[in-house]
């Protein structure tokens, strides 16, 4: 499944804060934040469950791993984008410990940490596969590095 990662302004955090209703939130990520070129304020993830999984404890719960690696995907404040839909922000001040951590993260556990996926993960689990994972971790670091520098919220979607 794919999912986008946007470094926001505290302007534009403060209006996707200001969208109470999931079909006006839908409307600026969909015609506004996510009609922008990837590069520095925007990522795509085309298999974010897996680095989700990697990052914590296997599952694909909110609650699941530690601070501050389970911020990525499923962590920090959630956003209601209507049906089943994945909005997460994480709030600027906790934005630099989730670069530190994921530049922290250690290549060589991947291929260890896919082995011991849950049987419900049905992806990949080769050599390919944790070369892949290492690539997406090291290029995630980097944008909320980027983002920490420039003192942004970080904003995870991910619309069905």
């Amino acid at each position: 499944m794919t999912g986008t990662h946007l470094a926001l302004s505290r302007e534009d955090a403060k209006l996707v804060f200001g969208r109470r209703e999931p079909h006006t939130l839908r409307e600026l990520l969909c015609d506004e934040l996510l009609s922008r070129p990837a590069g520095e304020t925007r990522r795509d993830c085309e298999d974010w469950e897996r680095l989700h999984r990697i990052l914590t404890d296997g599952s694909m719960s909110s609650e699941a791993g530690e601070y501050p690696l389970n911020q990525c995907f499923l962590g920090g404040r959630p956003l209601d984008a209507g049906g089943t839909s994945v909005v997460n922000m994480v709030r600027p001040d906790s934005v630099p410990h989730v670069a530190a951590a994921l530049q922290d993260f250690a290549a060589e556990s991947v291929s260890s940490r896919l082995e011991m996926l849950p049987p419900d993960y049905r992806g990949a689990r080769d050599e390919e596969a944790a070369a892949q994972v290492a690539t997406d971790i090291a290029e995630l670091a980097e944008f909320f590095r980027a983002a920490a520098e420039q003192q942004q919220a970080v904003l995870f979607v991910s619309l069905n």
